[in-house]
């Protein structure tokens, strides 16, 4: 049970100990229709609280996950007009194991002053398969900025990227572009170095492939850094 901004009583009846988002795709028979309900007590005429645009869009779609891990399904590149930004210092174009998310475009349009720095195109699509591209496109924005003022009125520098995938963080140039809108978000973007700042690890970096169930390793604590 939580409390909302607005007083009104949240009741989970289900939730997954795992942290993530369930794997499998909308479609998929898998996928959990049953469980998962969340009930709103409040007076009836009070209206949902509004979610705040932070990060410049919601939860819409992807193109699939297709033998996840197993090869890339996500072209990355840059937007043209965004070659000289710091954010990017250091980029190379690469594959993603990171299916592309649908952010922009058909019924969706990114929110605010939100301004685009990499692209994404999907090489293996459901949506294609589907005949859906007229609302979902195969290239969609994968990283941008924008700004955000709460109530403080401050206003805020955010970063957002769609690339997640543990394995796309085992290349330099993903880490390099988390660590470099780090510092931009920070307004340090003037001690980003021309290739980036620095990702090199101690040691190899190991993950697990996407998703839940028996792949965890075991006996795993955190390791101070030296």
């Amino acid at each position: 049970m939580e409390f909302a901004p607005d007083s009104s009583l949240y009741i989970v009846d289900w939730h997954n100990v795992l942290i993530g988002h369930m794997q499998h795709n909308a479609r998929d028979s898998l996928r959990d229709y049953v469980h998962g309900r969340i009930y709103r007590i409040t007076y009836p005429s009070r209206p949902l609280v509004k979610p705040a645009k932070v990060f410049g869009q919601q939860w819409i779609t992807h193109h699939g996950h297709f033998d996840d891990g197993k090869f890339p399904v996500t072209n990355i590149s840059i937007i043209e007009s965004q070659t000289k930004n710091p954010i990017l210092n250091g980029f190379e174009e690469f594959e993603a194991y990171s299916w592309l998310y649908h952010v922009d475009g058909g019924d969706w349009k990114l929110q605010g002053d939100s301004e685009p720095l990499l692209m994404g195109h999907s090489t293996k699509s459901q949506h294609e398969i589907d005949g859906d591209l007229d609302k979902f496109s195969l290239d969609n924005p994968v990283a941008w900025t924008k700004s955000y003022t709460g109530t403080s009125g401050n206003k805020a520098r955010v970063f957002f990227t769609t690339l997640g995938h543990p394995y796309d963080f085992k290349m330099p140039v993903v880490r390099k572009i988390a660590m470099n809108g780090i510092y931009w978000a920070l307004g340090k973007e003037g001690e980003i170095p021309e290739d980036g700042v620095n990702v090199v690890l101690d040691e190899p970096f190991l993950p697990n492939n996407s998703g839940f169930g028996q792949k965890f390793k075991k006996n795993q604590k955190p390791t101070p850094i030296h």
